[in-house]
């Protein structure tokens, strides 16, 4: 079978690979670190190689960076004993197998969170550093700074430099800044709080999800730990051992996933909710209903009114909750 349509996905060991998506090329390559585009699937008796798996045809980009360039130039030159460019690399049409390449998520509709970045940077006769520490919360951030601000104050660096007439110091709420006015370059630290965004993958989420779950499991099993009447019969020395046990939140799961009732309950709150949705969004719509134009399946552009943003057939419906998370 051939796939070459823009959206025609084939999958693989639980992974999709769609026509048009774009891919990056791991360790399992001779072409590692590429960014390419997968335009072609090809399986069964229409593939070009031997390979037990589909064959993926990849157009990779040209490296923007001399040392990508370099290194690719370099492994190619060893892998066909003599030396070669850019130019004699193949990028287009190369033939990928599914282990070879990993998808990449778009860019459009990833969720954000908002950071903040303590940034560090200094230079005292001739030397000279910058460092970054990324904080998701705010007071963590504030608290970093004046960590690092006091500690430098505590050094009596600074206290010298601001006792100096040769120096300039400047601060602000997030901010502080002291340096040599005649050669900034030479002499000068500051530190501030910078608010970012960062873009979060799915794998993160998972991970994150699964860390705040595994911790969540563990709290409740600690709990009914201290509950339980067989605990009268432990020394503390035991009851601590069972509570530092790491894998408490795996032995609930191991339980759960064997519990036929636990899981026919979890199903039918999941439909519940379903039919609750299906009603809701079919129900009769509402006075102010002010519907798109041109597509068959116009939602309400809304009225202005706060509560749009809470309706289910507005346009927008859910941008106020991603925006949160910006």
């Amino acid at each position: 079978m051939v796939i070459k349509h823009t959206g025609a996905a084939y999958q693989y060991e639980g992974m999709t690979f769609a026509i048009g998506q774009r891919i990056y090329a791991n360790g399992q390559s001779d072409w590692e670190g590429l960014f390419g585009v997968i335009t072609e699937i090809r399986t069964d008796g229409d593939k070009e190689t031997e390979n037990e798996t589909a064959d993926i045809y990849c157009s990779f980009d040209v490296p923007v960076l001399l040392a990508d360039v370099t290194e690719l130039e370099k492994r190619f030159s060893g892998l066909y004993r003599e030396p070669k460019t850019i130019e004699d690399i193949s990028l287009d049409e190369v033939i990928m197998a599914p282990e070879m390449i990993e998808p990449l998520e778009p860019w459009t509709g990833r969720k954000k969170k908002t950071v903040w970045a303590v940034a560090v940077d200094w230079s005292w006769h001739g030397e000279h550093g910058h460092l970054e520490e990324i904080c998701t919360d705010y007071p963590d951030a504030k608290r970093k700074l004046t960590e690092y601000l006091s500690e430098e104050f505590d050094n009596s660096t600074l206290l010298q430099w601001q006792a100096d007439d040769r120096y300039a110091a400047v601060s602000g709420n997030d901010s502080y800044e002291c340096y040599e006015k005649e050669d900034y370059r030479e002499n000068h630290y500051s530190i501030s709080i910078e608010k970012r965004n960062l873009v979060l993958d799915s794998a993160f989420i998972r991970e994150m999800y699964d860390i705040h779950t595994n911790e969540t499991c563990k709290e409740d099993v600690i709990s009914s730990l201290k509950q339980c009447e067989k605990c009268n019969n432990i020394s503390d020395w035991q009851f601590e051992r069972i509570c530092r046990k790491s894998d408490l939140a795996y032995l609930l799961d191991q339980k759960l996933s064997r519990d036929d009732s636990y899981w026919e309950s979890y199903w039918n709150n999941v439909n519940l909710v379903v039919d609750g949705l299906v009603e809701e969004y079919t129900k009769e719509k509402p006075i102010c209903y002010q519907p798109e134009t041109d597509t068959a399946y116009p939602l309400c552009i809304g009225n202005g009114e706060k509560e749009c943003e809470n309706c289910s057939l507005f346009v927008d419906f859910g941008e106020g909750d991603d925006a949160n998370d910006k």
